[in-house]
């Protein structure tokens, strides 16, 4: 699993222009990895992945221009927004949790 998350890091880095329906897959598979009932071992994993990413502001800005600042694209497609709201949902329910 964590050699698979490696390759989505390598893809998403760097093919996110030309392979955008693809990586909109990846990170929405992503954002459903960081799930509570899942282990821990993998959010943990996942939230690595999303740290790599979010070191990476030029990344960042072209998720953003991929997918949330597209006109009439439904809510399901904005992945930064998603991205954020798991990873403050994720944040809550373990401080809740302890």
């Amino acid at each position: 699993m964590i050699r698979l998350l490696r390759m989505i890091v390598t893809i998403v880095t760097y093919y996110q222009d030309s392979l955008t329906a693809e990586c909109e897959v990846f990170l929405s598979r992503l954002v459903r990895m960081l799930r509570v009932e899942n282990p821990p071992w993998l959010y943990g994993a996942v939230l690595e992945v999303f740290l790599t990413f979010f070191q990476r502001p030029s990344l960042l800005y072209t998720i953003f221009q991929s997918y949330d600042a597209v006109p009439n694209r439904d809510m399901s497609g904005f992945m930064f927004q998603s991205i954020t709201q798991a990873q403050v949902a994720l944040s809550l329910s373990l401080a809740h949790s302890h």
